[in-house]
């Protein structure tokens, strides 16, 4: 495991299945990463051995607050954690893959006047072997931080492929959980941010390689922006 790999870790919130989804840089030695979803603080990643390993992730603002989760791996690259504390997450699957750090383009973004009914469309292609995880965000009242006026309401975005839908979404500040996620999310993709609740829509999605359409859509016409962020 030597080199620099991205680290996707599944987190259970609730018995729908529901989970928030953590990428982030890591190598084979214990190193600080940054920015986690959800939540704030950091988390470290420790290799032990070919098939064991450790995970902690740490509350800012106080050292006791950390998780630590212990992975075995089931393959080279996948297996199995625990949370050895006994605290929040019982169980969980893990995998480990090539890092996609300055792959391709990182952004992509189109700002137009949508009409009443109307939407506006970004195509990309996500080329490759390796799957990315892709954030989708359909801006309306968000860009009257930027002096914007006459902006869309109620923004949806909603991610097809060949054979069709693959994802929508209409209000990314649906619980605390989901609000925290996304703005970790956005600092992690460099994205501005959004105020909760004004109406703006977000996405994320694991995408395989392929090719695909991002939609924003409004309950009303006006000044609107969708963005597609390929995430690490």
């Amino acid at each position: 495991m030597a080199g620099h790999y991205t680290f996707t870790y599944s987190r259970w919130l609730k018995a729908d299945g529901t989970y928030v989804t953590i990428t982030d840089d890591v190598s084979d030695v214990e190193d600080d990463l940054g920015p986690l979803a959800p939540g704030s603080g950091n988390w470290t990643y420790l290799q032990d051995s070919p098939t064991t390993a450790q995970i902690t992730f740490s509350d800012s603002s106080a050292s006791p607050d950390s998780i630590v989760y212990a992975l075995t791996f089931a393959t080279s690259n996948s297996g199995f954690l625990n949370n050895v504390q006994g605290q929040l997450l019982a169980s969980g699957t893990f995998k480990v893959r090539p890092s996609q750090f300055g792959v391709g383009p990182t952004n992509i973004s189109t700002r137009t006047f949508l009409t009443l009914g109307a939407s506006t469309i970004a195509g990309f292609v996500i080329g490759g072997a390796e799957n990315r995880f892709v954030l989708f965000r359909a801006v309306g009242p968000g860009l009257s931080s930027f002096g914007v006026s006459n902006t869309a309401t109620k923004m949806g975005v909603t991610v097809f492929n060949s054979a069709g839908q693959v994802g929508t979404s209409v209000d990314w500040s649906a619980t605390s959980l989901t609000t925290s996620m996304y703005q970790n999310l956005f600092a992690i993709a460099g994205a501005f941010p959004l105020v909760p609740e004004q109406g703006d829509a977000c996405l994320v999605i694991e995408l395989p390689p392929g090719a695909y359409t991002a939609l924003a859509t409004s309950a009303a016409g006006g000044n609107a922006l969708i963005e597609v962020y390929f995430l690490p």
